[in-house]
């Protein structure tokens, strides 16, 4: 009875822990990912514009509806009142470069700090303002200092402001919604930059003569209050604010409300349907083996009171009287275990999800403080409702024992050689369902399904095919254990050893009594196995998942106008300490008639990319280093002109000879010889094979050996300058012709050289071993009105045909000296294969591509099914960055700058180089982190539930295995008393008997650990690649790859060994308790 009492604590263990465990992950994965979200998707901004009488009263009825619609949890609500663009009095000003705005922000002192100063207090005169310290060194503004703002539109608006404090922001509160102005302290729109703000006291603004303020009212969930519960009614306030802020107001105001909080509660909320009807779903298998379990028990204990029950039957009891004793035994049992189970599952709980792979609350090792483990209702309902189940299961049995003594003694001498269910053929339809589930498994791709309304949800047959797996291989398997005792049998009845003889034997005559806990052991081995292989292939597949998005340690995506020249940023991104290696991507988009539009194009270096891409893309056949090889090579011939060493500095020496044109001097303005109207600039490309347009210096219209500097550096003169990547070669010259308005004019250009320095203050050039006159480069007209294409050589003639006629000042003619080209074989590509399948095409094909308008030929290299960091869902096309580069200019003249930057750091130095790359210098408009990624799609809650609940059922399983097999092992024991005493009046040691029992006991904990762990290791290999999704629902790109954790697996072999060390106990206790002659004489009446 201890043992099914335990039995009955780890079922209601159980049953608690899946409730609570579902509670605790779906509600740390909801605060974890509401942390994780930008500001924008995290806040409620509504606004409406009014004067400043009506902010305190606007206050009063706005406030109240935003608090009541963040839920019962509250949050933050504060109120931002924001003028218009103001003007500074008596400052200077270039446009509209040093305009400002005053405000008043309530709570401002919990989100900055105040670096100097105290915050305004209403009522001063002046008034007292507070400023930014990035406002106040834009603007100049000092403590104390004052200064009078005025509307540019009604100059009687004005505010008499005196600087009382300095203060920064907290960059990381989502108060300041990420706004550029409150942060960094300005703020561009269009021509117009306002810096600022000014902050002064609510009161003061409230009071001030300005026309109109924009109101704004910022409201925040209190993320560590917020319930599961209460998504739905928060989503559902938040859609219908609008409505209720006007309701609230007794005149009717135009709000605007800017959120993203009911799209990603919306998605946060699919999300714990899946979890929980993932856990659910889990845990109702697992509470099927755990009836298994107790139904085990239960049979035992019937057959070792088959003949105390019919004795009872015989002497007048009835079922009833059966039925009352046994409810009362089941009931003693299932009250304490219905009530210790909910407090074993919260400790039971805190240890799984500590040990969990991913953090599943947001912290490692604060499981306590972040979620309330406490015991709800649910728990204590589903504890009693498994207790009660568990007493039910251990009386049914009884019930249905309704044999009389000679029948009961019948039985004893009959033993089954199969179940029930194995007689009805039921273990095969088992398996043929299990069969059927998996394969839709992995013909769908994920057990997430959507209903006829859209709405994402599980499917049960899907969610269980593992469980069902299992439990079909396991029945199969049992159906193995007499065939193979009795091919033991006949091997060893041979041998001299009566022992092994006998117990073979045995197995091959009552089967049943191995059988049924050899499958709880199978099971028990299968899912542990499954839930480790489960956690090992979800662990590596988030962190292929966050490889695969992020391409490369840090991917860096570059705005359209970088702060730094492109040519510059590779250098700058070189020069962070950590950054081993650097490498630009182009991006654009391709086309292929009709079949493929603005599909991605992805440009890079494959010498590169094998070092720096996080995750090898996966191909067909062919692994990704060779199909990426297969770009190599594609280059057309060079003749660029390589400069040698570092230099920081080109010169190009020019003899220019530009004057008005023959014949019309009298129509041309006058043509001044000292008039900087030669712009030079040189296409370059660089170490990493980009090609960058390099603006150089002006020379005069006329002048012989005039040297014209091209500088490579930025960023200063000294060591902290920043070059482009070496070796640097020059692509091109170009000359651009740019004479005083309303002129005439016609001469030549001669190009005498290019020389470089490695300095950048100093005169010393080195001439490049160039001679322009032999080198065979030609000079083309790349842009001009009236002129033609002159003849090649190392002078340039303009105007000889038609003179050039500068209208506006403006730039009248381009010229291009550069070396001749041959027509450039095809560009090899890698594309996908949804590229194969839009196009029709295959390896090797040739096609015809078009990219920003230009027309390129491609020629397919190979093909993928994926390519970090593209979506394999769409076509899409990778090759040669630097040779695409030079097609591209070829064809168009143009050149097109990289998109993005992927770094590889050295290791623990990824952090440091972000919060370098924060820094305005290096232009990052979005930085991908692999690290970030790992971390944040580790604390997915719908993978997380999955792998913890499959934890626990292991663990259960474990605990139902051990109650079961040593039971079994006892019951075994008492059933064959007689047999064991009849064997010792024949003559056999109490020593070879316990032989006898523990090599039965071995054999089937050999039998069921090994079939187990083979048959979890057969249905993850199965199951596992469709059944690893993101926390949207989809499919994990990559496709996981299953990693089996052998060391996951010893504490199986460690399980086996204690139970047969306690069958051993057990064994050894009971067999000399047998009295031969009592046995002897019992029998025989």
């Amino acid at each position: 009875m201890l043992a099914a009492w335990i039995l009955f604590v780890c079922v209601t263990t159980l049953v608690a822990a899946g409730v609570i465990y579902g509670d605790a992950v779906t509600l740390g994965g909801l605060r974890t990912a509401l942390r994780a979200a930008g500001p924008a998707d995290t806040s409620i901004l509504a606004r409406t514009p009014a004067p400043p009488r009506d902010v305190v009263t606007l206050d009063a009825s706005v406030r109240p509806v935003l608090t009541e619609v963040l839920g019962p949890g509250g949050g933050e609500v504060d109120q931002v009142a924001r003028s218009d663009s103001m003007e500074i009095v008596g400052r200077p000003t270039v446009g509209d470069a040093d305009r400002t705005l005053v405000a008043s922000y309530a709570g401002i002192e919990r989100h900055a700090e105040l670096a100097a100063g105290h915050w305004p207090v209403s009522g001063g005169s002046p008034i007292e303002a507070a400023i930014s310290e990035s406002a106040a060194g834009a603007l100049g503004l000092h403590l104390g200092d004052r200064l009078t703002v005025v509307d540019p539109l009604d100059q009687s608006t004005r505010l008499d402001l005196e600087i009382a404090a300095l203060w920064r922001p907290n960059r990381a509160d989502p108060y300041w919604l990420a706004n550029p102005l409150e942060l960094d302290g300005v703020e561009t729109h269009g021509s117009e930059t306002v810096r600022g703000p000014l902050v002064v006291a609510p009161a003061d603004l409230a009071a001030s003569t300005i026309r109109q303020l924009d109101v704004q009212w910022r409201a925040r969930p209190d993320v560590e209050a917020f319930r599961v519960e209460w998504i739905d009614g928060v989503r559902t306030g938040i859609t219908a604010l609008r409505d209720r802020l006007g309701s609230a107001l007794p005149t009717h105001r135009d709000f605007t409300i800017s959120t993203g909080l009911p799209a990603l509660l919306a998605t946060l909320g699919r999300s714990v349907l899946v979890t929980r009807s993932g856990i659910a779903l889990l845990t109702v298998q697992f509470g099927v083996l755990a009836g298994y379990a107790v139904l085990l028990v239960g049979g035992m204990l019937l057959e070792r009171r088959r003949l105390d029950t019919a004795l009872l039957r015989s002497r007048g009891a009835g079922t009833g009287h059966v039925a009352a004793l046994s409810s009362i035994e089941a009931f003693v049992l299932a009250v304490p275990a219905a009530v210790i189970g909910p407090w074993l599952a919260v400790v039971v709980v805190w240890l799984v999800v500590n040990a969990l792979p991913g953090d599943a609350v947001g912290r490692p090792g604060l499981i306590a403080s972040e979620v309330d483990l406490r015991v709800g209702a649910p728990a204590l309902i589903g504890s009693a409702v498994a207790a009660a189940a568990c007493a039910l299961g251990l009386a049914l049995p009884a019930l249905a024992s309704g044999a009389n003594l000679a029948g009961a003694r019948a039985a004893l001498g009959r033993a089954a050689a199969r179940t029930l269910p194995q007689r009805l053929g039921i273990d095969l339809a088992l398996v043929a369902l299990a069969g059927v589930a998996i394969w839709q498994l992995r013909l769908y791709g994920a057990p997430l399904v959507r209903d006829v309304r859209g709405s994402l949800g599980l499917d049960p047959l899907l969610v269980a095919a593992p469980a069902i797996g299992l439990l079909g291989g396991g029945v199969i398997a049992t159906r193995a254990v007499p065939r193979a005792a009795e091919i033991a049998q006949l091997v060893l009845e041979r041998r001299r050893d009566l022992v092994a003889s006998l117990g073979a034997r045995q197995l091959a005559r009552r089967p049943l009594r191995y059988t049924r806990s050899a499958l709880l052991l199978m099971l028990a081995a299968g899912l542990g196995t499954f839930a480790a292989v489960d956690a090992a292939t979800w662990s590596r597949s988030q962190q292929d998942q966050a490889a695969y998005q992020a391409a490369a340690d840090v991917r860096v995506v570059v705005p359209d106008y970088p702060a730094l020249p492109a040519g510059a940023l590779g250098g700058a991104y070189r020069s962070i300490p950590g950054v081993t290696t650097a490498m630009p991507v182009l991006r654009l988009p391709l086309g292929v008639g009709r079949a493929v539009r603005e599909a991605p194009l992805l440009g890079l270096d494959p010498a590169v990319a094998a070092r720096i891409v996080g995750l090898a893309p996966r191909t067909g056949g062919s692994g990704a280093p060779s199909a990426v090889d297969a770009l190599g090579g594609s280059a057309p011939e060079d003749h660029t002109l390589v400069v040698p060493g570092r230099p920081l500095r080109l010169s190009v020496v020019l003899d220019d000879d530009i004057r008005a044109a023959p014949g019309l001097e009298a129509q041309s303005a006058p043509v001044h010889g000292d008039y900087p109207g030669v712009l030079v600039s040189a296409i370059l490309r660089d170490g990493d094979g980009m090609l960058h347009r390099i603006e150089g210096g002006r020379a005069t219209l006329q002048g012989p050996n005039q040297r014209v500097e091209i500088p490579l550096t930025v960023g200063g003169t000294g060591p902290e300058a920043i070059a482009v990547a070496y070796p640097v070669a020059i692509q091109a010259i170009e000359i651009v012709i740019n004479p005083e308005e309303g002129t005439f004019v016609a001469g030549s250009v001669r190009l005498r050289g290019v020389a470089s320095s490695e300095s950048t203050a100093t005169s010393d050039w080195t001439a490049v071993a160039f001679v322009p006159a032999s080198s065979g480069w030609l000079w083309t007209t790349i842009s001009s009105v009236f002129d033609v294409p002159p003849t090649s050589g190392d002078r340039l003639t303009v105007g000889a045909k038609d003179a050039l006629f500068a209208s506006s000042g403006e730039p009248i003619a381009t010229y291009r000296f550069a070396p001749p080209f041959a027509e450039a074989a095809p560009l090899p590509a890698i594309v996908g294969t949804r590229f194969l399948e839009a196009t029709g095409l295959g390896v090797g094909d040739e096609v015809d591509a078009d990219v920003l308008g230009i027309g390129l030929k491609l020629r397919i290299a190979g093909s993928v099914v994926t390519f970090p960091p593209l979506d394999p869902a769409k076509p899409f096309v990778v090759v040669d960055g630097p040779s695409l580069e030079l097609r591209r200019f070829l064809a168009s003249g143009d050149t097109v700058e990289p998109a993005e930057w992927w770094l590889a750091t050295a290791p623990d130095a990824g952090e440091s180089v972000v919060t370098t790359l924060g820094e305005a210098r290096y232009s990052a408009a979005k930085v991908i982190v692999r690290a970030d990624l790992a971390r944040s799609l580790s604390g997915d809650p719908v993978a997380l539930g999955i792998v913890g609940a499959l934890t626990l059922g292991s663990l259960a399983a474990l605990a139902f295995a051990a109650v079961g097999f040593v039971v079994s092992a006892t019951a075994s024991v008492n059933e064959r008393l007689g047999e064991f005493a009849l064997l010792r009046a024949l003559g056999l040691s109490v020593r070879a008997l316990a032989v006898w029992l523990s090599l039965e006991s071995a054999a089937m904990l050999a039998f069921g650990l090994l079939a187990g762990s083979l048959l979890g290791l057969a249905v993850a290999a199965l199951v596992l690649p469709a059944a690893t999704l993101t926390s949207t629902g989809a499919a994990a790109v990559p496709p996981p790859s299953v990693i089996v954790p052998w060391p996951a697996i010893v504490p199986y072999l460690v399980l086996g060994a204690a139970l047969l060390g306690l069958v051993l106990v057990v064994v050894r206790r009971r067999l000399p308790a047998v009295q031969i002659s009592s046995v002897l004489r019992a029998g025989d009446r």
